[in-house]
């Protein structure tokens, strides 16, 4: 069917001036056409929904997504993968209500992304689009070592036949945890390397030759320095990083998910009942993280939004706030959080853009994102691949925030 969405202003995700008086006309899943002013006679079967002067944006992407962990403790041993697997579905979609329509599943367990994206993509249920990692790989013993959905590995060999294993599982990318000990291991050396160089070129030319990507856990700027060289595609965190770690990122054109919430969302922190131990870890490399970032957006670093925490709705709109806090303008973390980041995941051809052609995904705000950054949390519409979802007010309901919660 065809529907067309008036009376609207447009932001395109590409950093492009705010349109006024916006139309744009969807047929089925895709945008048709866009205009400014009357889009001229309409056919009698076209659904004209008015949005009454709401501001129409690319639906969100978050790259760093973990569907099934609980907070505090992201897992629990004895747990049922029954029950994680529904969790994991809950958050997903809770999430596009929010108005995040995409996202990359950065680390599960029993490949529980690929068959929530499988549920989603056959029309199942109707959820976000899912870009899966299923289980990453790292050292033996290593970072995150105690999280069942983690993969110890070592050797060149092993690592592809790991891979090799992922693939046949059906993942869309490749996750590797290349540092350890800057948030979650205590006992680690800070930003210790885990694997060797020709381990990770072994991950990368096996997944690229599939067509996969690889994106990697990385703290440092030896970190960052090692895996850039390896050929990944992304660095997750990048927590302590120096100039010559980021002239490599924009070198190589390798984006970045700086996962601000990690270090900074202190009401995240209130709500999981958090350890003081465990902020205090986080908060001591807060300073260092604002100033890696700072040195990654004033050089032109690709960066792409991700929270890497739960709920995933309510934690991608903060990581939009935060890069604003944090120093990029309203616009920047807008793109970040659209275009940028549909083109980190690998969607970026069909969506993170307002354009002819591309998926109509989208989502419609009261308020104005370019003038207040904290107006992403006010979605009076979601819509996905051309169809109207529900939104929900993120702090209206605490529902998802109890499952979510560690027993």
């Amino acid at each position: 069917m065809k529907r067309l969405l008036a009376n609207c202003t447009l932001i395109d995700g590409l950093g492009g001036s705010p349109v006024s008086n916006a139309q744009v006309l969807v047929f089925d899943d895709r945008i048709e056409r866009t205009a400014t002013g009357a889009i001229g006679e309409l056919a009698r079967d076209i659904e004209v929904v008015d949005l009454d002067g709401g501001f129409l944006l690319p639906g969100f992407c978050s790259t760093h997504v973990h569907l099934g962990d609980r907070w505090p403790a992201p897992e629990s041993p004895d747990e049922p993968v029954e029950e994680r697997t529904i969790r994991a579905g809950r958050n997903a979609m809770d999430a596009l209500r929010c108005g995040i329509t995409s996202m990359r599943s950065l680390g599960e367990d029993a490949f529980i992304d690929v068959a929530w994206r499988n549920a989603f993509e056959q029309g199942i249920y109707t959820g976000p689009t899912i870009r899966a990692a299923g289980n990453a790989l790292i050292a033996p013993g290593g970072q995150a070592h105690f999280m069942r959905r983690n993969i110890g590995v070592r050797g060149v060999e092993e690592v592809r036949k790991e891979v090799s294993r992922q693939l046949e599982h059906g993942v869309d990318c490749i996750k590797l945890m290349t540092t350890a000990g800057e948030t979650i291991d205590e006992g680690m050396a800070f930003g210790e390397l885990q694997f060797t160089s020709e381990e990770i070129r072994a991950v990368v030319e096996t997944a690229h030759a599939a067509g996969k990507s690889v994106c990697t856990h990385t703290g440092t700027s030896e970190g960052v320095k090692q895996a850039v060289e390896a050929g990944v595609d992304c660095i997750e965190h990048g927590y302590v990083i120096d100039q010559q770690a980021v002239d490599l990122l924009v070198e190589h054109e390798v984006f970045l998910t700086p996962t601000l919430s990690v270090t900074h969302n202190e009401d995240f922190y209130d709500r999981t009942g958090m350890a003081e131990s465990q902020r205090e870890r986080f908060r001591r490399i807060r300073g260092r993280h604002d100033e890696s970032l700072r040195l990654a957006y004033e050089a032109g670093v690709k960066i792409a939004c991700g929270a890497d925490i739960n709920p995933v709705g309510y934690c991608t709109l903060s990581e939009i706030e935060l890069m604003v806090e944090c120093g990029m303008s309203e616009g920047d973390a807008i793109t970040a959080a659209t275009s940028t980041s549909a083109r980190a995941i690998g969607v970026g051809d069909e969506r993170g853009v307002i354009a002819e052609g591309r998926i109509a995904d989208f989502v419609v705000l009261d308020g104005n994102p370019l003038e207040d950054i904290r107006n992403v949390r006010t979605a009076r519409l979601v819509i996905k691949s051309g169809e109207l979802v529900e939104p929900s007010l993120f702090g209206a309901n605490d529902a998802i925030w109890d499952v979510l919660q560690c027993p």
